[in-house]
């Protein structure tokens, strides 16, 4: 595209854009914000891969060759508004414009203009390169030390330890407030050299707390002690979604990218590792509230924080303090005589005294008596009016620490501005601006307003213009009853000390001032879903309708699907949060529920599926929605009723711990709970992790539990309330292990991302860098002296860890398969478990790992604890073993049905807790086994039959359900115990029962059936071919065998020595059979069991497989959520798919498109190159899944009941 096609406003467009965006420091904002036109003309007719580094590298060269050719004036100006002038680094454009004013010692307008001087001649360089033939503006331009080159500005602004500066700018007309200032200033020094993490400066409202930071904030001593300078406000009535918000916004500016957190502990834990160990002075101003500052003080241990409060209670013990008091009568005065020049000191002093030192009263008070001068008053008298206007009682000047005073005394300040306005302030068009001031009482505090909002609430209330509109705020702030009049965000903000006193002067009017602001965007329709109302107003709507006292209209608003789905697009599903804490204290409807259900959407962006998920939440709660949404993606089919359970878990019991008469338990259902060990009662139960909770700690004192699983996270549970007290966040893939040292202050992580991590329970913080070992990390335990860390994982080493430094200090070989469990005995003693079915028992003296004895037992090991004497042992045969030093004096099996025993612990009395895999918690005692909380029965396996129409559902009583579109359903029992698969195909069923035996049914002849692998200990996986005449099994001897129907006779079998085969599929003819490895791989046999294939899959062991109907491609989930598809004649991979996170349950093809559902809950379809085209979370987790590419459905079994949904047909995004 040549120059001469692009016209300079389209350029200008473009400039403004990545002005406003800081895009020429980050690369994919500049490539994300500027039009195709314009990217072409800046890769000067060169063709480049879009998006490629290439050319980013070419439009960056291109910009900042432009601007290189100006004179270094205005190369200095152009940097600036670009945010590459590291001198004048802040947030907004104002705050830049506003340092280079103070610089070269003229006002912001005269800035302004030369900027915009600038940007015109840059235009004009983009637009006429010197090559293209036209007459150059700048020929020549002789270098100037002072301004650096703009390519060398670009560089250093892309690199993570730039410097980075983003609090406001300095006020004009500060006063010197020496001593406060070097006081204070010496604090931030110290503290930052003496590691001291917090300083705090405390005083009322208004005495200057936010000044005196700022200007400490730009001492130059300051700046150069830090590489990074943040600032953020969180003001009264801080949310948590706030102060998500607030966060995210801290991150874009440092370059990372805007978190998809919920969670303020989490968002702060992202935030740590953002700033990682950069020395950084992050300012938290305003705070009114401990819980609002506690996730900045997390982590990133070169970071000092600043904060300004009213209250002190809200820092942490160990900060210094610093109290602001009042400015001195000298202070007050000078402040007075730079609002009021010329005013003799006679005069000033009573005024002074009336000001009792308060600096934001001296700025309004000396407005007012400014704007009398300036309309004709004297100099006396409009001190006098003044005096009368602000009346304290007493002899005395009042205390303005004294809530009540200060409130009569702004009041007065207050009142006498709006009498002023009202008597001395005329704008064409408009009338009454007392009312228009006290109509922003109901912005809320500390929440910028845009002009654009107020222009066209007001022209519709009250007839005004946008000029006026314009004009009267810009009136606010030359008389200092505003905050600031923020240009580059064409907003006003209100100090919060106004805002509470305009509230209170407003008193029972403000609903009616609320819904005034409604009525002027509210659609004809009377749906808010009907139009895109200002981003402010999406933001705060729920604040509004509720403040107006609209609670039908916000429950009405807040239960459309439409709305939320528009909603969580533009603001994040974080938004949510502050509209269901108000939703909850008004309504137990379906607004509610939706808004409670924020965290199902986390990584979703597009309309449809967000629509499709809250679809499911709605009708989860019994909640039929008749909204028509176009392009759905998943539609809901029907769903059962939640599972009604009792105490105890649904599904498997996965992890657990005991300390001090205390149980805490981690299912399959996602769910923590505590118990009563010696009553046997359940204490809480809490939600808040997604998927399994494998790893379970308890700390000695039984005061903190900590739990993690497949979402990745620690939380950290206080046992007496059952509530989160923090969320540990460095883990990348499933956590395995967790074991707290003795004292209870060390928390030691392991997951199988290959990290063992040592975390500080008091700082919520990392204590070091993680240690890492070359496989996944299953168990975890810590010397009584906390001075060893032993840890075992997928492999057949035992390792161990020096606790302090990270460094492995001895491995040794002691298994033949993973070491599943592990656990100090003694000082010098350890004991761990495989899966080779072994235990055996180490010495640890002088650091070095020494086989003593080996035990081989039945099956797998699960599980080992120890406490005191008692050793207790827990294997996938379902018994508990004790041991005494190294001999075994008890062998106890679980019930009939119990199919193993998944983790063990030791309490206080010697009693020993199971957690079974049937979901039950058992407890043996003195000899005797008893039931602390029997599991919830629930749907394990699915399988549809799609000939004969049938969803079959087998849950964990040996019952398989089966459901059809027309008639009643029908149950049989097959076998005890929990139904590991499910097949249907033809006229049968098969199902993998819990005794092990392999049953297969007809549905046509309730007298025929056939029992298969009756002497195998466990069938994983079953599957039917479409035509019914062949069956194929794996099972734990770790044999495929491959059956004819209906004789039963064995067609040929195999041993794959490829670890648990979890999976099976045919394709369409029957004619290759793949199954799932535990070793990571898939293998393909033809029909007479010849070995085809061997193919690796990504992401860690195989959960699942699928194949084409014809046979030419195979599709592998993982255990760790990524998706391979392969051709099958060569193996050659075609795609990898990732984004789910957790075990990939299913898989299944249709129509050249790939549906797959995860552990995690969600379901997902790919189109044909690999693209997400559509997505629905109907779940925090799930255990098994089922499709029908026939009736294009997908069962889902979650903790919650069964989901049945509806494949798309169509969907903007496939193939994209």
């Amino acid at each position: 595209m040549m120059a001469g096609t692009l016209s300079e406003e389209l350029v200008h467009r473009n400039l403004q854009r990545l002005r406003k965006s800081h895009g020429l420091g980050r690369p994919t904002v500049l490539r994300a914000v500027i039009d195709e036109p314009f990217r072409q003309l800046l890769c000067r007719g060169r063709e480049y891969p879009p998006g490629s580094q290439a050319q980013i590298a070419a439009m960056t060269k291109t910009i900042t060759a432009a601007i290189d050719r100006l004179t270094p004036a205005e190369r200095r100006y152009v940097l600036v508004d670009f945010n590459l002038d590291k001198a004048h680094s802040y947030p907004t454009l104002t705050e830049r414009q506003s340092s280079l004013a103070m610089l070269e010692k003229c006002n912001l307008k005269t800035v302004r203009r030369r900027s915009a001087a600038a940007m015109q001649t840059l235009a004009f360089q983009l637009l006429n390169p010197p090559s293209s033939g036209a007459v150059a503006l700048r020929r020549t331009v002789a270098p100037d030390s002072r301004v650096p080159a703009a390519a060398d500005a670009v560089r250093e602004a892309a690199q993570p330890n730039a410097f980075r500066f983003f609090a406001p700018p300095l006020e004009p007309g500060l006063i010197d407030r020496t001593d406060e200032y070097n006081q204070f200033r010496g604090l931030v020094l110290g503290a930052h050299l003496g590691r001291t993490p917090v300083v705090a400066i405390a005083g009322p409202g208004g005495f200057g707390k936010t000044t005196l930071a700022s200007q400490v904030a730009h001492d130059v001593a300051v700046r150069e002690s830090f590489e990074i300078v943040l600032w953020v406000e969180t003001g009264h009535g801080c949310t948590p979604a706030r102060v998500v918000e607030l966060i995210s916004d801290i991150c874009v500016h440092l370059g990372a990218d805007r978190p998809a957190l919920a969670d303020p502990t989490q968002a702060g834990l992202h935030l740590a590792r953002v700033i990682g160990d950069r020395t950084t002075m992050l300012v938290v101003d305003n705070v009114w509230s401990a819980n609002d500052l506690a996730p900045f003080l997390l982590g990133a241990p070169n970071c000092l924080r600043v904060v300004t409060t009213r209250n002190v209670g809200v820092c942490p013990s160990e900060a210094l303090l610093f109290r602001l008091g009042t400015m001195t009568a000298h202070e007050t005065q000078e402040l007075l005589r730079r609002n009021l020049p010329g005013a003799a000191t006679d005069h000033l002093s009573p005024l002074s005294e009336l000001c009792g030192g308060w600096p934001l009263l001296a700025t309004v008070v000396s407005a007012a008596v400014g704007h009398d001068i300036r309309s004709g008053a004297t100099v006396s008298t409009a001190v006098a009016a003044a005096a009368n206007m602000i009346q304290v009682d007493g002899p005395v000047a009042f205390d303005v620490w004294d809530t009540d005073h200060r409130r009569n005394a702004i009041g007065h300040a207050i009142s006498a501005s709006l009498r002023n306005l009202d008597e001395h302030v005329t704008i064409p068009g408009t009338s009454r601006l007392r009312d228009r001031y006290l109509d922003l009482c109901v912005v809320p505090a500390s929440t910028p307003i845009p002009i654009p909002v107020l222009a066209r609430w007001w022209a519709t209330a009250h007839g005004w213009t946008t000029s006026a509109t314009r004009r009267f705020c810009r009136i606010l702030a030359d008389r200092s009853m505003i905050s600031a009049h923020l240009a580059d965000q064409d907003a006003i903000i209100l100090h919060d000390v106004f805002g509470a006193y305009l509230r209170h002067l407003v008193g029972d009017d403000q609903p009616s001032i609320h819904r005034s602001l409604l009525d002027a965007f509210r659609p004809k329709t009377e749906r808010w879903a009907d139009t895109e109302t200002p981003e402010y107003l999406c933001r705060t709507l729920a604040y509004h309708l509720d403040q107006a006292g609209l609670e039908g209209e916000l429950a009405d608003t807040f239960s459309s699907l439409a709305f939320l789905a528009d909603k969580v697009v533009r603001c994040g599903y974080q938004s949510l949060a502050s509209d269901h804490q108000i939703l909850s204290r008004r309504s137990a409807g379906l607004a509610v529920h939706l808004t409670g259900a924020g965290f199902l959407l986390h990584g979703m962006s597009s309309r449809s599926d967000i629509v499709s998920t809250l679809h499911v939440v709605a009708a989860r709660a019994g909640y039929a929605s008749d909204e028509e949404c176009s392009d759905l993606g998943f539609e809901l089919h029907d769903l059962t009723p939640a599972v009604e359970e009792s105490t105890g878990h649904i599904g498997a019991v996965v992890s657990v711990a005991a300390s001090a008469n205390v149980v805490v338990s981690g299912g399959e259902d996602g769910a923590v709970r505590v118990w009563d060990e010696l009553r046997g009662t359940l204490l809480h139960k809490s939600i808040g992790h997604t998927g399994w909770i494998h790893a379970t700690a308890i700390t000695p004192d039984s005061s903190i539990a900590a739990t993690g699983g497949d979402d990745g996270e620690i939380r950290l549970w206080n046992t007496a309330s059952g509530a989160i007290t923090a969320i540990f966040v460095g883990h990348t893939q499933r956590i395995r292990a967790l074991a707290f040292t003795d004292d209870g202050t060390q928390l030691i992580s392991g997951a199988e991302d290959g990290l063992v991590c040592v975390w500080d329970i008091r700082q919520q913080t990392m204590v070091r860098s993680p240690t890492s070992i070359p496989v996944p990390v299953w168990s975890v335990a810590i010397s009584p002296d906390s001075s060893l860390i032993a840890v075992g994982g997928e492999d057949e080493y035992v390792r161990l860890i020096d606790a302090h430094d990270g460094a492995i200090v001895s491995e040794s070989v002691g298994h033949r398969d993973w070491v599943r469990a592990i656990t100090f005995t003694g000082p010098d003693t350890l004991v761990s478990g495989s899966g080779d079915g072994s235990i055996r028992w180490w010495t640890v003296s002088d650091r070095r790992l020494t086989p003593t004895k080996r035990i081989q037992l039945p099956d797998r090991v699960r599980a080992v604890a120890h406490h005191r004497s008692v050793l207790a042992v827990g294997a996938e045969d379902a018994h508990i073993r004790i041991f005494h030093g190294e001999d075994c004096i008890a062998d106890i099996p679980m019930p009939n049905g119990v199919d193993w025993i998944r983790s063990i612990a030791v309490t206080e009395t010697g009693a020993v807790i199971a957690a079974c895999e049937d979901g039950a918690i058992r407890k043996l005692a003195h000899g005797s086994l008893t039931t602390v909380a029997p599991g919830t029965n629930t749907v394990w396996s699915v399988a549809h039959n799609s000939a004969r129409g049938h969803t079959l559902l087998g849950d964990g009583a040996g019952i398989v359900t089966v459901l059809q579109d027309e008639g009643l359903p029908a149950d049989y029992r097959v076998g005890a115990g929990r139904l590991w698969s499910l097949a249907s195909a033809a006229g049968y069923f098969a199902a993998a029962s819990g005794d092990g035996t392999l049953h297969i049914r007809s549905v046509t002849d309730s007298d025929w059936s056939l029992r298969l692998n009756a002497e195998q200990r466990r069938t994983w996986a079953v599957v039917l071919a479409e035509n019914g005449q062949r069956v194929a099994a794996s099972s734990d001897d770790g044999h495929v065998r491959v059956w004819h129907l209906p004789s039963g006779e064995l067609e040929w079998q195999v041993r794959t020595n490829a670890g648990r085969i979890r999976c099976l599929a045919f394709n369409t003819d029957g004619s290759l059979l793949a199954a799932a490895c535990g070793d990571g791989s898939a293998r393909l046999w033809n029909s007479a069991g010849h070995l085809q294939r061997v193919i690796p899959a990504a992401g860690g062991w195989s959960r699942t497989v699928a194949l084409t109907p014809d046979g030419t491609r195979l599709a592998i989930g993982s255990g760790t959520g990524t998706i391979t598809i392969r051709e099958t004649t060569t193996g050659e991979a075609t795609s990898e798919l990732s984004g789910h996170t957790g075990r990939v349950l299913l898989l299944g093809f249709l129509d050249n498109h790939l549906v797959s559902v995860a552990a995690n809950g969600t379901a997902r379809w790919w189109g044909p190159t690999g693209g997400l085209a559509a997505e629905v979370r109907v779940d925090a987790s799930c255990q098994a899944a089922g499709f029908d590419p026939v009736r294009r459905r997908v069962t889902i079994a979650g903790a919650t009941g069964v989901t049945v949904l509806t494949v798309p047909r169509h969907s903007s995004r496939i193939g994209a």
